[in-house]
């Protein structure tokens, strides 16, 4: 679980569970609902997403095991001193109410003094698959620059 052995795993070409941030391409064609389109582009753009999303079991607010690991190492990677002017956005894919509660979880475990700028937020129900079957409920996790609006 460690970070040496996080990397003999990825040499040897399986999933790696340690805790990576990547640009990604963003992928809107999945929201049915075009405002839905614009929301996750606009509140992506610049961002970094992280390498997991977190997943509950069977409809309630539980979070599977792995994602509970996850969410002890994403709460170690935001507490760290140079993450201090990074703005966690969760984005709740049909499952708003997942949203808010993986936001709540975050800012309890941490304090809200820890934060530059407090976890945010966005929920976009009526995601599909390519067939048009109805997408899991997962929180996506991204990061974005807090930027000083001068305020």
């Amino acid at each position: 679980m460690g970070s040496t052995g996080q990397k003999s795993v990825a040499l040897l070409g399986f999933a790696k569970l340690s805790l990576d941030m990547e640009e990604r391409n963003i992928n809107t064609d999945r929201f049915k609902d075009e405002l839905h389109r614009r929301i996750y582009a606009k509140e992506t753009l610049g961002g970094r997403r992280v390498n997991f999303n977190f997943r509950f079991i069977d409809g309630n607010d539980f979070l599977e095991n792995r994602s509970r690991k996850d969410l002890q190492r994403f709460i170690k990677y935001i507490q760290q001193p140079d993450q201090y002017y990074y703005e966690p956005l969760l984005v709740g894919i049909n499952g708003c109410d997942k949203a808010e509660t993986m936001r709540s979880t975050i800012v309890e475990a941490i304090g809200r003094d820890s934060f530059q700028v407090l976890p945010q937020k966005i929920c976009l129900d009526y995601a599909q698959g390519p067939s048009g079957e109805p997408l899991e409920t997962v929180v996506e996790v991204w990061l974005r620059v807090v930027v000083d609006d001068g305020a």
